[in-house]
């Protein structure tokens, strides 16, 4: 939502997840997700950037850049120091100017972190220092300049959004007072790590990263597809294992270039998804988390959409067992309604 301060200033308060293989924002019913890349590109060819209508051209600092183009190599990075790197700033301003609607805006910012870096106070700092501030994006080739300040920013673990989402309204009304009184497991799965947060009692007990997800899934996949199709020559047609996901995601067949053979991999697909969400569930074991003891568990995050069937296939369709709804956004719109509950 925004609304207008004393000095006649837009505020607009906003939810972004910034993970390694995607960029998820959303603001005033708006709402943004494109891959993490971002390559910064010769001036002079401003003009022969646009690709299928795919990304975005912007200008920071001086420097051009491609933002969002999938062939492009991605631009977000696991290591915990990439907080207060140039380039998550680039990734997060890039996203905001997408979501700003008029110029001189000022943003309210929540976002979120891995579990196991929501409570490193360094890390919150980093992330704080590295955005606030004043910001200027150039569109191309629209020419259009979107100026605008982050003034407030505030970092929870990024599997509260997708809580917070589960019970409240965008608006700030609860769905279901009685369920929040419940004991709750969230199960992100991301594209670099899957994310748990355990709340009992009202209050959330055990945060935990486990170092397992999307990018292992699809290596798996596409070494298993080698293996029993080696002419298919997949893992040289699929260099980039986030083409390959996002090519599996859509169907269950593989072609060779201008499709002169295809593999039908549905079965192939299926043993690798069952196989991963065991060893993902025995991992979550190995944590100390027991998941019998949740009245309901929150499938999340974009791996949500391949795994989550083989995860209830292992829970004999066991009905606390949840796939939230846009799995993929809901960190983002939960980090909104945040932002809407402590700015508004």
């Amino acid at each position: 939502m925004s609304y207008n301060n004393s000095n006649g200033k837009i505020i607009r308060v906003v939810g972004l997840e910034v993970a390694n293989s995607s960029i998820k924002g959303y603001a005033n019913n708006k709402s943004l997700l494109y891959p993490n890349t971002v390559k910064a590109v010769t001036k002079t060819f401003e003009g022969s950037f646009i690709k299928n209508n795919e990304g975005f051209i912007a200008e920071y600092e001086g420097q051009v850049y491609e933002v969002g183009f999938v062939d492009n190599s991605g631009s977000g990075s696991k290591s915990i120091t990439r907080y207060s790197t140039p380039e998550f700033k680039r990734e997060c301003i890039f996203a905001l100017s997408q979501l700003v609607e008029r110029d001189d805006e000022e943003i309210r910012l929540f976002t979120g972190t891995p579990s196991s870096h929501s409570d490193d106070e360094e890390i919150k700092k980093d992330i704080i220092n590295n955005l606030k501030g004043t910001h200027t994006v150039k569109l191309i080739p629209s020419n259009v300049k979107r100026t605008f300040t982050i003034t407030h920013v505030q970092v929870v673990a990024q599997p509260v959004g997708t809580l917070i989402k589960s019970w409240f309204n965008e608006n700030g009304t609860v769905k279901n007072k009685n369920e929040m009184k419940n004991d709750f497991c969230v199960i992100d799965i991301g594209w670099g790590s899957t994310d748990l947060l355990t709340m009992v009692g009202g209050r959330p007990k055990e945060k935990d990263t486990i170092n397992l997800a999307m990018s292992d899934f699809n290596k798996n996949l596409r070494d298993e597809i080698q293996n029993k199709h080696p002419e298919s020559k997949v893992k040289y047609y699929y260099n980039s294992l986030y083409e390959l996901d996002l090519k599996v995601r859509e169907t269950d067949i593989i072609e060779t270039p201008h499709g002169l053979k295809s593999y039908n991999i549905k079965n192939i697909k299926e043993e690798v998804q069952l196989d991963f969400a065991r060893e993902i569930i025995s991992r979550i074991s190995n944590t100390g988390i027991n998941l019998d003891n949740f009245y309901r568990i929150y499938i999340t995050g974009g791996g949500s959409i391949m795994l989550h069937k083989a995860m209830q296939n292992i829970f004999r369709n066991d009905d606390r067992i949840s796939l939230v709804e846009n799995p993929q956004m809901a960190n983002a719109i939960g980090f909104y309604i945040l932002a809407r509950q402590t700015w508004h």
